[in-house]
């Protein structure tokens, strides 16, 4: 009975010193997973990742060979590391981790038709190598705009990962400005009768109404004066008009022909825009008679000679009148075509 007991007894001690055995071993020896916050795990080029371990044991090893409990990264490119925790031991715990680097990508545009263009021309803007975001000067995020260019103006564009390392870009567009002679010339008798224009700009090529192809010109004489320029790009003209109190440099207006056919319409024979002082025109036939003499501006030839109608054909005239500033008296000679 005694000895049964006995036996009882030791069964139920090495039940119980193996239970408590298994339990110290689980406690004592437990191994650990390894934790780590990333700070920054997707950077710019230049940036730095912070990896720091959350849960250190001890002989923490970094892929590098550093043993920290936290580490600083500074790549040039995306890569993958790894972090032992608890290293040379049996509840060595490895984590690997991606840091990501984000590549700067500069804007690269094209234009059409070119950077350089005339005033009023609409320029299409291309951006070639587009990413996540795109963001123009003015709100645009197509990756195609338009633009009318009035002046040179800079306008930039910036490339990025939603929101991350934003790179940009800078562009001129020349807009080449038309050109201004001015306002027209009102020359008094108190002037110079010699006008000078200067462009003040250099295009390729230059060409008056005069002939002139030279940046600019002496004008001597009142009239309407047009320049024409092109400058490899666009072609521009303007026109400007020079008016003189000088009847010299004006001219008198003598028309070519007159109708004296008695249907009220270009019935006489007038010189225009002429002085009453010294003023003289006379007028003769193909055979060199004298047909018509006048001292008057106001009076003209009504096509009759002593009474009676001349017949069509063309008339020699010649006229003398006086300049209003220099008072010098003038001598000119045409033709005038009597029409029936």
């Amino acid at each position: 009975m005694v000895l049964e007991m006995l036996k009882k007894m030791k069964i139920i001690s090495l039940i119980l010193f193996l239970i408590f055995s298994s339990i110290f071993y689980t406690f004592g020896g437990s191994c650990h997973s390894t934790f780590i916050d990333i700070h920054e795990a997707n950077i710019c080029p230049g940036g730095t990742a912070n990896v720091n371990i959350i849960n250190p044991i001890g002989n923490q090893l970094w892929f590098n060979g550093a043993t920290s409990n936290y580490y600083n990264f500074y790549p040039d490119s995306t890569f993958t590391g790894f972090l032992i925790n608890d290293a040379g031991t049996n509840c060595a715990d490895t984590i690997y981790f991606t840091i990501t680097v984000y590549p700067k990508v500069k804007p690269d545009v094209t234009f059409a038709p070119n950077d350089t263009v005339c005033q009023g021309t609409e320029i299409t803007l291309t951006i070639l190598n587009p990413i996540n975001n795109i963001l123009w000067q003015g709100g645009d995020t197509t990756t195609i705009v338009k633009l009318t260019a009035d002046s040179d103006f800079t306008i930039y564009t910036i490339n990025d990962h939603e929101g991350r390392c934003p790179d940009t870009s800078f562009f001129l567009i020349k807009v080449y400005q038309p050109f201004d002679l001015g306002n027209d010339i009102d020359i008094t008798c108190e002037q110079k009768q010699n006008i000078n224009l200067n462009l003040n700009y250099a295009p390729k090529s230059i060409l008056w109404s005069n002939g002139l192809t030279s940046q600019s010109v002496t004008l001597t004489q009142a009239g309407t004066y047009y320049v024409s320029v092109d400058n490899g790009t666009c072609i521009y003209s303007d026109t400007i008009k020079l008016f003189s109190d000088d009847i010299s440099a004006t001219g008198p207006f003598v028309p070519n022909g007159f109708t004296p056919n008695q249907d009220g319409l270009n019935e006489v024979f007038n010189v225009r825009g002429v002085l009453p002082n010294n003023f003289q025109l006379t007028i003769f036939n193909r055979w060199g008679v004298e047909v018509f003499q006048s001292n008057n501006p106001a009076i003209g030839w009504d096509g009759n000679y002593r009474s009676n109608k001349s017949p069509e054909g063309t008339y020699f005239w010649i006229l003398n009148y006086q300049s209003t500033c220099s008072l010098k008296i003038n001598s000119i000679h045409g033709y005038v075509a009597l029409i029936r």
